[in-house]
């Protein structure tokens, strides 16, 4: 394992690169992503995402972060002391970890999904909170969702506020970015069902049959879903609104959805 010196000057080249990394500046250039916090690292470790480097602090590092930097030195990551007012130049809000890590921005390709009868997907266009992003992601970790389509990106998939949100299930769960035409055709052809969430659709969600293999898709709050899924391929479906208000958020909507094909398949505890 390679080791360097103490970073104490937060104009270092490579803290320098990481704050342009932290403001979406020199992504694509370097490729890399941040990670934030020990149980975001160790699931992208578990999940076998390619760690670059770790940067802690020992005087802030806590009982679980000293744990994600043993497995890091363990896998071979090199692992470089900060100080503590350099740490914060490079983390995220008000994470006090003592630990961050860059990694390889994970690439998973449309071609390589596989569907089969007890599949079920999601499929999430043009959602631009990260928030919103990162609450779909841990309902459908929850409810076994076998996949999840990013269609149309709003919003960085792998950005420190989806990373955190979705609690680093946006590396256990396989998550595909691709554009929403290339996504529709792959799934029709496929025999997929697709059901859409639509606040104005006469169908109740619970009457969709979710036994079959479907993929349930969700558009983003302020605009809905795009013209390219007003296909006769897809059903919209709605949940039932009783009071003055025509729609829930849509991370609550995914887990109406995703859990009601869950009640139907069987739960398993």
């Amino acid at each position: 394992m390679k080791s360097d010196a103490i970073i104490t000057s937060a104009a270092n080249p490579r803290i320098k690169d990481l704050a342009r990394l932290r403001a979406h500046r020199g992504k694509a250039a370097q490729d890399l992503i941040l990670v934030d916090g020990p149980r975001e690292i160790d699931r992208a470790i578990s999940s076998e995402v390619e760690l670059v480097e770790a940067f802690y602090c020992p005087t802030v590092l806590k009982h679980e972060a000293k744990a994600a930097l043993e497995r890091c030195r363990q896998r071979g990551v090199t692992c470089i002391e900060v100080a503590e007012h350099v740490l914060e130049k490079i983390s995220y809000g008000d994470r006090r970890d003592g630990l961050v890590a860059t990694a390889a921005r994970p690439r998973r390709r449309l071609e390589d999904l596989r569907v089969s009868l007890t599949s079920l997907i999601a499929v999430i266009e043009a959602v631009e909170k990260p928030g919103n992003l990162g609450a779909i992601l841990r309902s459908a970790d929850g409810a076994g969702v076998d996949a999840i389509i990013v269609a149309d990106a709003a919003t960085d998939v792998f950005s420190p506020n989806v990373i955190r949100a979705s609690t680093g299930m946006v590396f256990t769960l396989p998550v595909i970015e691709a554009d929403g035409g290339d996504a529709l055709k792959l799934l029709r052809d496929a025999g997929v069902q697709l059901v859409a969430a639509a606040p104005d659709a006469v169908t109740h969600y619970t009457d969709i049959d979710f036994r079959k293999p479907t993929a349930v898709i969700l558009g983003s709050e302020a605009k809905g879903l795009s013209v390219v899924w007003r296909d006769s391929h897809v059903k919209p479906a709605k949940i039932p609104m009783m009071g003055k208000a025509d729609s829930l958020n849509v991370g609550t909507t995914a887990a109406l959805f995703f859990y009601e094909a869950r009640r139907q398949r069987g739960a398993v505890s």
